[in-house]
């Protein structure tokens, strides 16, 4: 993605509201990948966590969950990653989505 920018707002979402990751997705349509946590304030912590792919952070006191795609659907599956992401959204019955992204 160009710039990141999806990407990089919600670390700062995620970041500025504390938000706990739960967990993450396993999805067949996006790249596996694992990197470091550089959006810790304190950097020699931030070391020693891991991020994948496709977290999941929640606030159940202020009904937030938050999705961070890491890494990009696999090319030609597209479309299915996306009926199966909006699958997922219907399967939890969120009120509201919005989604950030950047441009490929």
């Amino acid at each position: 993605a160009i710039g990141n920018v999806g990407q990089l707002a919600v670390d700062l979402l995620v970041t500025s509201m504390d938000l706990p990751r739960i967990g993450f997705l396993d999805s067949e349509y996006v790249l596996p990948i694992v990197g470091y946590d550089w959006s810790s304030e304190k950097p020699a912590e931030s070391h020693r966590r891991l991020v994948l792919n496709f977290e999941v952070f929640q606030d159940p006191e202020r009904k937030i969950t938050v999705i961070q795609q890491r890494a990009p659907a696999i090319k030609g599956r597209t479309a299915e990653f996306s009926l199966a992401i909006m699958q997922w959204i219907a399967d939890r019955k969120f009120s509201e989505v919005l989604l950030l992204s950047s441009l490929d």
